[in-house]
């Protein structure tokens, strides 16, 4: 009730994903009338009508992948460019290639295929390990294709599976960046690992990992 009247408050969906059952949408719709609710409300985020209220004027169709550029343009019936999309997505995170080809195998790497539909969700990990690295460009020129590592301090091996949330990134001078990156750090914790970063105009370091709880 106390955000009622908040301007950031555009439209109220008093369904989720479906629409609540006919009589429980009677039942909030009496409420909002009591309550005189100020702003639209949407029976929820999905397309599918409603006997009170009809047509909920907006969809939920996706794409939950990547698209080519015509598709928004010649898609009449999921996501294209019409109407008001609640819910999309360009797809999964994509690993970086020393994480694709340690656990896609070498057949499979090209073309895409199902052994592609790997999510970097935390399913599959059971210990978590979290970097985060703090780096600067202190030079006048631009730092390019910033490229940041964790690796086995035995062989130099890069640790895979690894999620950066950014990577092979510019750094102007004297810029500052902060990034994190998650793996599954069950069978290389223990002060094994380094960081190390690469790149052009980029002085190549590394630096021991110290982990404190899992991160």
């Amino acid at each position: 009730m106390r955000l009622r009247n908040h301007p950031s408050v555009f439209v109220w969906l008093y369904g989720s994903d479906n629409p609540p059952p006919a009589k429980i949408e009677t039942l909030y719709l009496q409420v909002l009338k009591d309550a005189r609710w100020p702003n639209p409300t949407v029976s929820s985020a999905s397309a599918k009508r409603t006997k009170p209220t009809g047509a909920s004027g907006v969809k939920m169709s996706g794409p939950y992948d990547y698209e080519p550029p015509n598709y928004w343009l010649t898609d009449n019936k999921a996501g294209g460019a019409f109407g008001f999309n609640t819910e999309t997505s360009p797809g999964p995170v994509i690993p970086t290639l020393p994480s694709l080809k340690r656990f896609i195998p070498a057949d499979h790497l090209w073309p895409v295929d199902v052994y592609w539909n790997y999510h970097a969700g935390l399913e599959r990990f059971t210990t978590i390990g979290v970097v985060h690295a703090f780096v600067e460009n202190p030079s006048s020129s631009l730092a390019f294709m910033v490229h940041l590592r964790v690796a086995r301090t035995s062989d130099a091996e890069d640790v895979v599976p690894i999620f950066w949330d950014d990577n092979y990134f510019p750094l102007l001078p004297g810029e500052k960046r902060q990034l994190s990156a998650r793996f599954e750090s069950a069978k290389d914790n223990g002060g094994n690992l380094m960081l190390a970063v690469d790149g052009w105009n980029v002085v190549a370091a590394s630096n021991p990992l110290t982990f404190k709880g899992g991160h």
